[in-house]
């Protein structure tokens, strides 16, 4: 087995912000993963894992129409077996943990922004697999990305005042 067998594997990301899609596309695209999807809520991911088949599924849990614990529970009935991440900014709450601890394993829940090395423990927890640590140049990239992202923000909100 692949000590990371997540490469290859197609991914649906779930989120309503297009600019948290585009950075959590860009972190998974640089760990081998095919960007299957985007969506931005749970009912659009349900038709999508219904359509589509995705190996593993990248989920927010704040979102408009249907909320990320809502579709996860529906996710499980209509697939025990497909692997989900929870990538939120809620994944520090400890009501949340202490919540949903009986359904939602605390692995599953990495915080935003995305870290690179909490994600690889996730995928590696859930893939079944040793954890190792990002290398130097992976580490690079996400800190390149997210400078490049907090730069294009920076410009966005810069243009949106003139005028």
């Amino acid at each position: 087995m692949s000590e990371e067998p997540w490469k290859g594997q197609k991914v649906l990301i779930v989120e309503d912000s297009q600019k948290q899609q585009e950075e959590i596309a860009n972190v998974f695209s640089n760990l081998g993963l095919e960007i299957q999807g985007k969506v931005s809520n749970g009912l659009e991911a349900l038709e999508s894992i219904k359509q589509e088949k995705p190996d593993l599924v990248s989920l927010d849990i704040i979102m408009p129409v249907m909320h990320g614990i809502e579709c996860f529970e529906k996710i499980r009935l209509m697939d025990k077996d497909l692997k989900v991440l929870f990538i939120t900014c809620l994944s520090e709450l400890h009501p949340l943990k202490e919540e949903y601890k009986d359904r939602i394993e605390e692995h599953l829940l990495i915080g935003k922004p995305l870290d690179l090395a909490d994600l690889l423990k996730s995928l590696s927890k859930l893939y079944d697999v040793a954890y190792i640590a990002p290398s130097n140049s992976e580490v690079e990239d996400q800190e390149g990305i997210d400078k490049a992202s907090a730069e294009k923000e920076k410009q966005e909100r810069e243009g949106s005042t003139e005028g």
